[in-house]
């Protein structure tokens, strides 16, 4: 496997692609996004490509952005590898932290995606578990903080919540945090750079959560609140078919 993503960042480095040519930080999250959603069926080439090229960028060149979009590529790569190469996945996320934490100037955007990334390493530390949630929630709350209407900080603290084991206290602040964060704008007209996603997450993980709580009315209602919202989302279409049988 190690072997496999040498070549691939070798070939990334090589390869003159159009998604190098027609790079933007205006729509470097969608770009992201579908490359991640579809890389079980075409691989990592072309988002391994995104975070060579992220890792050339200067920040003033995003609107102090760069950073985050190169962490966050990386979060979601990371989470691709985890499925079959678990050693590979914690050097990714690891790698994603450490340029996050060498940051003294993170704004409140990406002290929410270094909350997620220590949630996330709890995978491959699970006796810190507590230490690691602690430490991720600290991250959060100065996202807050910094931002008291940014609904990626509540919706983070909500999905921490949701993964946290019942029996060590999980549960009890998901619904509150999430509904904060569909409460909240999902905008930010002043840098067109900043991430947008979260509002579709935040519903399928209220969701699941009604379900899992047998509060199937209630995850019918949201179902159909966030088909409004987002009509062609295949995965909400599926939770409503679902929710109907």
């Amino acid at each position: 496997m190690k072997r496999t993503l040498l070549i691939l960042l070798l070939m990334t480095s090589m390869k003159i692609s159009a998604l190098s040519q027609s790079f933007s930080f205006k729509s470097i999250e969608q770009k992201i996004i579908e490359l991640a959603d579809s890389i079980q069926a075409k691989g990592p080439l072309d988002l391994l490509h995104i975070i060579d090229s992220l890792e050339k960028k200067k920040q003033p060149e995003s609107g102090l952005y760069a950073k985050y979009w190169h962490c966050y590529a990386l979060y979601r790569l990371g989470n691709y590898y985890a499925k079959n190469d678990l050693p590979e996945s914690k050097k990714i996320i690891e790698k994603a932290i450490s340029i996050l934490i060498a940051d003294t100037k993170r704004n409140s955007e990406d002290n929410v995606l270094l909350g997620m990334l220590t949630s996330y390493s709890i995978k491959f530390y699970p006796g810190n578990a507590t230490t690691l949630s602690a430490k991720a929630r600290k991250f959060y709350d100065i996202a807050i903080g910094q931002d008291a209407k940014n609904m990626r900080a509540y919706f983070a603290i909500a999905r921490t919540d949701y993964n946290k084991p019942v029996e060590f206290g999980g549960g009890k602040i998901v619904e509150q945090n999430i509904l904060k964060a569909l409460s909240l704008k999902n905008s930010n007209p002043e840098n067109l750079a900043a991430p947008t996603w979260g509002r579709e997450d935040a519903y399928k993980l209220l969701i699941t959560f009604y379900i899992r709580e047998e509060r199937l009315k209630d995850a019918q209602i949201f179902c159909n609140k966030a088909l409004q919202e987002f009509p062609t989302s295949a995965q909400l279409k599926e939770m409503k078919k679902n929710l109907e049988k």
